[in-house]
């Protein structure tokens, strides 16, 4: 999947619907070039340092309150692992190419243990 049908269908949902800001924009933003770096590979491994860095976000709060509302709204999936060398694993969400189930497919950390999510 490429970004441009990301972008597509990010913007044909949220068109005109008062529910994103910029700054929901910048982490998207982020994450689509954090999805190019990982080979556009789902589901992809990013840290939260990077992806506020990326998208210029500094408060914690606002991180978890923007990435919340991306879940909630459908856009992508988010797996948090809490483990600093594997960093949360996230999944976008494109009706064309199916939901992004690829973390009830079984995904586990090195320990055996299964992965989470966080906002269900």
């Amino acid at each position: 999947m490429n970004t441009e049908a990301l972008w597509d269908h990010f913007y044909a949902s949220e068109m005109g619907t008062g529910r994103i800001t910029g700054w929901h924009v910048s982490l998207f933003a982020a994450l689509c070039y954090c999805y190019l770096q990982a080979g556009c590979h789902q589901p992809f491994s990013v840290s939260r340092r990077r992806l506020m860095a990326l998208s210029h976000i500094r408060s914690l709060h606002t991180y978890h309150r923007l990435m919340k509302e991306l879940v909630t709204l459908g856009h992508i999936a988010y797996l948090p692992t809490y483990h600093p060398k594997i960093g949360s694993l996230v999944a976008f969400n494109i009706p064309a190419a199916g939901p992004a189930d690829l973390f009830t497919s079984g995904l586990r950390l090195s320990g055996g243990k299964p992965l989470k999510h966080l906002y269900r």
